[in-house]
């Protein structure tokens, strides 16, 4: 199976990590109202991207090179509807960690409003170390909510000097939450672009690719849309292992939209990993039946030459057949 990503919209942080500057994101959940708008500068380049807490908790990290800040952004479930409610849900065990260590230092708490009028809850602290690598970690937490929703900012430097801070509470008075913001199709790619092409998270992937299909209307100028979310979601599946899941939804897609090659042919190549030549030879032959109907710039590949179907090089039969049958549809 090819591994490839197509590119469906405007916006994209396709391949972040490669040192270009990032542009702005929505930072949403899988499920809910919310977004976290980050990062809030050019100058903040992405680092790594997670998903986390049984796929509710979305974590993008960022790094300021110029003053060697990292600055990581999160959104996650909470009904408590509260900042100061989010800021104990993340920091409470993690403080007395750091107390018992006896490595905390200047802990400050407070609530103070951002843009929009947000209301925030702040923490900081000083994270100090003895021994053979002495030092110290500033880091400084800002928390808004909504009624089901939690966003978090937080921002370390390791050497901070009180020089450090106004470039902090830049940042934090830059935070821009939107509780009753609803994602989009858009947001949801963006955020599953950045784990498939960047991170490899393929199951993370198909969390927010499958959001984005459920959430991308159904119309004729949504087409080749949904064609290209639909492939991006089985490939994710099956690149995990979730073959089920990646058979499912190119079935239930071709119930939509049964014109369109590349279902038969991520069928096919399902069918090839699970060793069902008879399958795998019904499904290319669909596929290829229906080759001009691939989106522009995707030709169907040559299957001699695809990984899945070659899980089946060693069936004499259909290898033979293969082989005849790709030299007439070169």
């Amino acid at each position: 199976m090819r591994l490839i990503a197509v590119a469906l919209f405007s916006i994209s942080l396709a391949a972040p990590l490669a040192g270009q500057n990032s542009s702005q994101l929505n930072l949403v959940m899988p499920h809910g109202e919310g977004r976290l708008v980050v990062p809030s500068g050019p100058a903040w380049v992405p680092v790594s991207y997670k998903l986390e807490d049984s796929g509710s908790r979305v974590t993008f990290t960022f790094a300021d090179h110029l003053h060697e800040v990292t600055m990581e952004a999160s959104v996650f479930p909470n009904d408590d509807g509260s900042a100061d409610a989010c800021r104990d849900l993340t920091l409470t065990l993690l403080l007395a960690s750091l107390h018992n260590q006896g490595t905390i230092k200047d802990e400050r708490q407070g609530i103070r409003n951002v843009s929009g009028g947000v209301s925030i809850a702040t923490e900081s602290f000083l994270i100090a170390t003895t021994g053979v690598n002495p030092g110290s970690q500033q880091n400084v937490y800002a928390f808004a909510a909504g009624p089901h929703i939690c966003a978090e900012l937080h921002l370390s430097k390791s050497g901070s000097t009180p020089a450090t801070d106004p470039l902090f509470q830049n940042e934090i008075d830059r935070m821009h939450f939107d509780p009753e913001y609803n994602p989009t199709p858009q947001d949801f790619n963006t955020i599953a672009t950045s784990f498939y092409d960047t991170m490899r998270d393929f199951r993370a992937a198909a969390v927010f690719y499958r959001r984005a299909l459920e959430t991308l209307p159904i119309s004729p100028g949504t087409l080749n849309q949904r064609r290209a979310l639909t492939d991006q979601l089985a490939m994710s599946y099956a690149i995990y292992g979730d073959v089920k899941n990646s058979y499912n939804v190119n079935e239930d897609a071709i119930l939509l939209d049964p014109d369109y090659p590349y279902y038969y042919y991520n069928l096919a190549c399902v069918d090839a990993e699970l060793h069902n030549p008879l399958d795998a030879k019904r499904h290319l032959e669909l596929a290829f039946a229906r080759r001009g109907n691939a989106l522009p710039g995707e030709p169907l590949p040559d299957p001699l030459n695809d990984t899945s179907i070659q899980k089946l090089q060693s069936n004499r039969i259909f290898w033979m057949w293969l082989k005849s049958f790709a030299a007439k549809n070169q």
